[in-house]
């Protein structure tokens, strides 16, 4: 009886063991599998050789782990992100759903994941893989600052601005967490919290104690937020304060120019916008605030308003946008016989004086200059020239004047295709293109395709005809 009950103790104890071993392994299903030191390095050149674009490589890496750890979930995912650059969506779904089914705890597949939605512009699926993401690794920097960028996308600037925080808070030693958290902030409206940030981070910074052009570019930055709410004096008291830490003065003289113009110091302004036009003579802006200082006066749309950081008239080098609607015809006189003399004996190969000169000119005076300037773009094979008198044609504020010029640089070249020779043959080319182009604005479309016949008769190899 006594070997019974002993034999009895023994089997109770297998099963113990038995259950015990059972649940063990239950629990090691339920863990993400953990790579040893010498595959975890392959899955690091599987994630490099996604960053470079190898993908094949990194297809075969991510297969030699998988042969051997056939659950582990991040694998699988990178797997399928590679799959999903190469436009395989279907085996890539596959395999990131495989890699969540083994880790649905892994922040790697869930990042993995919504990066996958964002390449196909799912941007609401993205959003909550990366805030799950978020969930598994709050700190993560590499899935704060994807979702930052998908938040800024989709417009959700308020959780912009609360990623933002978050990065500065888990990195505050870093530039672009600073500057990115005054964006979103600037983003929102709140311009004095903005201008808060951008303060706190020059202060703890030595690149401030000499000019530099990083420096210089975070100055200006908080200069143009300025210019979006503050007044012209503000503004100008900033750019005058700082102006040490500003290595690249030409914006400087730029915001400065601007400003002094909008509170009426027109003599000042005048030096600035002077300077400006000796630097680049082809910037409209330059010639348009100049004009301004120069008949002492604001533009219309600022005698009320201090706003217009970025106004499209200040920037760039286009034609000046309703330039004249603003000028009298006093005005516009004065501005023409400016930039006859004065300015083209200053600039005499500057473009933009004379067009500028051709805007202001009517009746006789543009008869004189329009004719000049058509020949020398003929005579340089200049194909872009219809562009630039389709401009001065739009651009003048009287529609009966803006006709009348229209139809004498018609006749003009009617004229012209008279009395003309084919020496240089390129000469009658141009003319033939340039008239039938004008026959095609004024809506005369059967005379612009018999002119356009007779430039392709005469030179037939032409493409632009």
């Amino acid at each position: 009886m006594a070997k019974k009950k002993r034999r009895g103790k023994k089997s109770k104890s297998k099963q113990s063991v038995d259950t015990s071993s059972s649940s063990s392994a239950s629990n090691k299903k339920s863990e993400p599998t953990k790579l040893t030191a010498k595959f975890q390095q392959i899955f690091n050149q599987v994630v490099r050789m996604y960053e470079r674009k190898m993908y094949k490589k990194g297809l075969k890496s991510a297969q030699k782990i998988l042969d051997k750890f056939p659950h582990h979930g991040d694998t699988h995912a990178m797997r399928g992100l590679i799959l999903n650059s190469m436009d395989k969506k279907k085996e890539a779904d596959v395999a990131v759903k495989k890699g969540l089914k083994y880790a649905p705890r892994s922040h790697t597949c869930w990042h993995v994941y919504g990066m996958i939605f964002r390449t196909r512009h799912n941007y609401a699926q993205a959003a909550k893989c990366f805030r799950v993401a978020l969930m598994n690794d709050k700190d993560n920097s590499m899935i704060l600052r994807d979702m930052s960028i998908l938040q800024l996308q989709i417009r959700q600037l308020e959780e912009f601005s609360k990623s933002r925080q978050k990065m500065l808070k888990a990195k505050s030693n870093s530039k672009e967490n600073w500057l990115g958290l005054a964006v979103s902030k600037h983003l929102l409206g709140e311009h004095e919290t903005a201008l808060s940030v951008l303060k706190s981070y020059r202060g703890t910074q030595e690149d401030f104690k000499e000019p530099t052009y990083a420096g210089g570019e975070i100055v200006m930055y908080e200069n143009m937020i300025l210019r979006e709410f503050a007044s012209p004096e503000r503004v100008l008291k900033h750019l005058d304060e700082n102006a040490f830490a500003v290595k690249g003065k030409m914006e400087w003289v730029i915001a400065k120019s601007r400003v002094l113009l909008r509170l009426g110091r027109f003599e000042d302004a005048l030096k600035g916008y002077d300077r400006l036009l000796s630097i680049n003579p082809e910037n409209y802006s330059f010639h348009r605030g100049y004009i301004y200082a120069k008949l002492n006066r604001k533009p219309c749309h600022e005698m009320s308003s201090t706003t217009g950081a970025l106004d499209v008239d200040y920037v760039g080098t286009d034609l000046p946008l309703n330039l004249d609607k603003d000028f009298t015809s006093k005005e516009r006189e004065t501005i023409r016989e400016l930039y006859a003399t004065t300015m083209m004996k200053r600039f005499p190969k500057a473009r933009a004086v004379k067009i500028i000169q051709i805007l202001h000119s009517t009746e006789s005076n543009f008869e004189k200059v329009v004719k000049k300037d058509i020949m020398r773009a003929l005579l340089r094979a200049q194909t872009s020239y219809f562009t630039v008198l389709k401009t001065i044609y739009r651009q003048e504020p009287d529609e009966m004047i803006s006709k009348q010029k229209m139809e004498f640089v018609t006749k003009h070249l009617e004229g012209l295709l008279e009395e003309m020779e084919d020496d240089p043959p390129h000469l009658k080319l141009h003319a033939f293109i340039l008239l039938s182009q004008h026959y095609d604005l004024k809506g005369d479309f059967e005379n612009a395709l018999r002119i356009a016949d007779s430039a392709i008769s005469h030179t037939p190899t032409y493409v632009e005809a």
